[in-house]
């Protein structure tokens, strides 16, 4: 496991119904492209050799840095395991270790 001195998670409001709003304004090919656009973005980023920057949150099959670097791009986004937990995992202050929600995302606990 990863251990940093200091963790800080910076999330961004996330848009509701995305593709329920683009398909309001846009045919299948469109969302398609934007599905395909999706699916090919970076995964993380370091900033400043010391900020972790990630969509979601951390996973527990998150061991170093090189396990990111292997995921093939693009790829559409599993229903489990490494990135799906970085893209959608979620931080949580009641979780005493890693849990699961009723979606079946990680939830990364805050308090370790």
């Amino acid at each position: 496991m990863i251990y940093f001195k200091r963790t800080v998670l910076i999330r961004f409001a996330q848009y509701t119904g995305f593709m329920t709003s683009a398909s309001d304004g846009c045919n299948i090919k469109t969302w398609k492209t934007f599905i395909d656009v999706f699916n090919s973005l970076p995964i993380a980023a370091i900033v400043a050799s010391k900020i972790f920057c990630v969509h979601g949150g951390l996973s527990p099959s998150l061991h170093s840095m090189e396990d990111i670097k292997r995921i093939q791009r693009p790829t559409d986004v599993p229903d489990y395991g490494l990135l799906n937990d970085l893209l959608w995992s979620d931080p949580s202050d009641t979780a005493l270790d890693w849990e699961e929600t009723s979606e079946g995302s990680v939830i990364a606990s805050a308090k370790q």
